[in-house]
């Protein structure tokens, strides 16, 4: 008997299936100009239950009116025992506030590729009805590259009957700034190079009869390998980490003028500055570190030749 077929995708399945194939596709709005406008809404309300707290408060300080009036403000069994409008403005306040501000942070595992930084805090992913959390985390979200954006946008195209052109306006470019990547891995400048202009040499495979992306005008959607780019890169790492330090080497040695190896000690450091830009992920301050101590065991190498 053979075995039940799966059934083909169609409508938000299938453009789900498309943005389930590669991460860089997970884009959505974060709606930021409505988070903004609930905030401020929920502020203006806290605002007013202030201010109402206030004008009770001030009610109550008039000893005239009996100790236990006057004790609401100041006590806590006098006002619970109360249990007038006193008691129902503090309960709201209470409640909208847990609303409005929670933040959980806590020590986690970096999100991001090539941060060692475990220490750093991070915003979690909040619950829903805490509304400044939220907002806070969709504002540490990073933007889309270009290429996975218009990659989708370009799907959504050739696939129209998927999804109603209302629906998919999601993803239009007068969106571009609400947009955020829930992926946020981090890339080369070098690995980025290469996904833009020679993707085609790490194709993995090229989808033509899959469901899951074929296009109504017979067009298919190309993949590549992340891993592939990642160890291509990391293999120039190696190699220029190795060659470099070597070949500056040999070239100060065989040059006699002190002028001319000083300008090839300028011309290596930037050489190794560029290195260390486009193959790594190292920051700007670890980049001026690596390259000064290059710089210096060249100078060093230089007074022994002298010396010697």
């Amino acid at each position: 008997m053979n075995p039940p077929q799966t059934p083909v995708p169609v409508g938000y399945g299938a453009v789900a299936s498309c943005m389930n194939c590669d991460r860089d596709l997970a884009l959505y709005r974060r709606f930021g100009a409505l988070n903004s406008r609930n905030l401020l809404y929920m502020q203006s309300e806290l605002m007013s239950m202030e201010t109402r707290l206030q004008e009770l408060d001030a009610e109550a300080n008039d000893i005239s009116k009996g100790n236990e009036t006057w004790s609401v403000p100041r006590s806590w069994y006098y006002l619970e025992k109360a249990r007038g409008e006193h008691w129902e403005v503090v309960m709201k306040i209470r409640e909208k506030l847990e609303a409005y501000k929670t933040v959980k942070r806590e020590r986690v595992k970096p999100m991001c590729v090539g941060d060692t930084n475990w220490t750093k805090m991070k915003i979690l992913p909040p619950d829903a009805d805490h509304a400044l959390a939220s907002h806070a985390w969709l504002l540490s979200l990073k933007k889309p590259a270009h290429r996975p954006m218009m990659n989708l946008i370009g799907y959504l195209r050739a696939n129209h009957r998927e999804m109603s052109q209302t629906d998919a306006e999601f993803i239009a470019e007068k969106h571009r700034a609400d947009i955020v990547a829930l992926s946020c891995q981090e890339k080369e400048l070098m690995s980025l190079f290469l996904e833009r202009h020679f993707s085609w040499m790490f194709g993995l495979f090229a989808i033509q009869e899959s469901p899951i992306v074929r296009s109504e005008n017979g067009g298919q959607m190309g993949l590549y390998s992340d891993g592939k780019i990642r160890n291509f890169v990391r293999l120039l790492a190696v190699i220029g980490s190795s060659v470099l330090p070597i070949l500056s080497t040999v070239v100060l040695y065989l040059i006699p003028s002190l002028g001319a190896r000083l300008g090839c000690i300028v011309a290596f450091s930037l050489l190794c500055s560029a290195t260390l830009a486009t193959l790594s992920d190292a920051k700007n301050g670890e980049i001026i570190a690596a390259t000064a101590a290059y710089a210096g065991v060249q100078v060093v190498f230089i007074s022994n030749t002298i010396s010697a």
